[in-house]
């Protein structure tokens, strides 16, 4: 097993560890201490985020090293210094960029996240919705687009996971085929915006049975 391997495999364990810890906190907490062991979980993935952050710079710059060798064969290379070099070199990802880890995704992604966020805020106004009939009209209400959540973050990672180098853009009219991890960047307001739609569409749906 490699050390890429092996990696990937500490943190699918240390994921569906957090995972059950945080199914638990929604299952058996609320109120304070729900929100106090809410911030701890956070903190750890947080602290989760920052290790892959600098195993992944890492890894980058061993193969940087490792080209820098195969270049120049012939003359003698001092690794260590090499290593040192290239690691002032190779950015390290802002801890303020913490959200777009693909590891704070695995547990803080979906729709079920959104409506814990969701449960802490009010919900659309009503003077937001200005209906003629069957059809809104108002150019402040929002519309969500067709099928908006058509896939799962964590399918999109697998199927970059699976192509490597070959992953095509989903965007219609791109024709990148370069699609990597860190381009994915979830739409937090989108997000919310759907979810308080399909929410407020049940609603008037469950209003409508009640009369």
């Amino acid at each position: 097993m490699s050390l890429l391997e092996r990696h990937e495999q500490i943190l699918d364990n240390c994921v569906a560890s957090l995972k059950t810890w945080k199914q638990l906190i929604v299952d058996y907490l609320d109120g304070e201490d729900r929100d106090a062991e809410l911030n701890k979980l956070e903190q750890v993935t947080k602290d989760y985020c920052h290790i892959t952050n600098n195993f992944q710079k890492s890894v980058k710059v061993l193969q940087k090293v490792e080209e820098q060798l195969n270049d120049d064969e012939g003359s003698p290379k001092d690794v260590d210094q090499l290593y040192k070099d290239n690691l002032e070199n190779v950015p390290t990802p802002s801890g303020e960029d913490y959200m777009a880890n693909e590891f704070w995704q695995n547990i803080f992604s979906g729709r079920s996240d959104v409506m814990e966020v969701k449960q802490k805020e009010n919900k659309l106004d009503e003077s937001q919705f200005e209906e003629l009939g069957d059809s809104l009209l108002c150019s402040n209400v929002f519309t969500p687009p067709i099928d908006p959540i058509s896939k799962k973050y964590s399918m999109i990672v697998d199927y970059i996971k699976q192509q490597k180098r070959k992953a095509k853009c989903p965007y219609i009219g791109c024709k990148s085929n370069h699609l990597a991890v860190t381009d994915l960047v979830i739409d937090a307001q989108l997000q919310s915006q759907i979810t308080q739609y399909i929410d407020s569409q049940h609603d008037a749906e469950t209003e409508d049975e009640d009369y």
